[in-house]
């Protein structure tokens, strides 16, 4: 990956917190990545630290992080946004609405942990394939959820806690 940034001049691309990890693995310091000027990530929540390391290697205003599932994606956060809220996966795209319930299906308050129900993009909607069951189970008033646990703070910025099901990836 470093050797074909530097080869061949990449400008954009799209990792994998496993990707970060790999390249902080490398001597990343002895290629050129200046060419680069916007990496995206998802996937999988990306520790920490290990994305302040990555500062290091594409510079500042160059890692954007959404929170998405093959169902759809939900959140953004700007480089910026993230150096003041460290960990968190941003907040709902445009014509995106989220919310954390808990177990009963009520909001929970800023701060608490429940499941994260998101619309979805205006007119976005699916179904599991050949199984009406998962995809009933899976929404709630118009919000669907992949299963995943976490939080919103009080300014509505999203963090990931861990997942309510079992996914092989």
């Amino acid at each position: 990956c470093l050797q074909l940034i530097e080869e061949e001049r990449v400008t954009t691309g799209f990792m994998v917190p496993a990707h970060f990890i790999r390249i902080l693995e490398e001597r990343w310091q002895d290629h050129d990545l200046s060419s680069v000027r916007l990496i995206v990530h998802a996937a999988a929540s990306c520790p920490e630290a290990v994305k302040w390391k990555m500062f290091d290697v594409f510079g500042p205003g160059v890692l954007w992080e959404y929170y998405g599932a093959v169902e759809g994606s939900f959140s953004i956060i700007s480089p910026g946004e993230w150096q003041v809220r460290p960990g968190s996966v941003g907040r709902p795209l445009p014509g995106v609405r989220t919310m954390i319930l808990d177990e009963q299906g009520s909001p929970v308050a800023p701060g608490e942990v429940g499941t994260i129900y998101s619309t979805g993009l205006p007119g976005w909607t699916f179904d599991y394939f050949k199984d009406p069951e998962k995809t009933a189970g899976s929404w709630h008033d118009g919000f669907f959820t992949a299963g995943d646990l976490g939080r919103m703070d009080e300014d509505g910025y999203l963090y990931i806690v861990d997942r309510r099901t079992d996914l092989i990836i």
